[in-house]
């Protein structure tokens, strides 16, 4: 079966899986992650701060 899936939940779900993976110590994959969630919505703030914070 077919799902689809509004852009608004996958962004946050991006979001909320970018930060699990920086607690986590996976810097890269929460990079990733948090990217996604931008590219799905670039005005996402809290995306946007995170990818910041936890950047080199």
């Amino acid at each position: 079966a077919l799902v689809t899936v509004d852009k608004p939940v996958l962004e946050e779900t991006y979001y909320w899986r970018g930060l699990a993976k920086a607690a986590l110590g996976d810097q890269t994959g929460a990079i990733e992650d948090l990217n996604r969630a931008l590219t799905l919505n670039p005005n996402s703030t809290p995306a946007r701060e995170e990818l910041q914070r936890i950047s080199p």
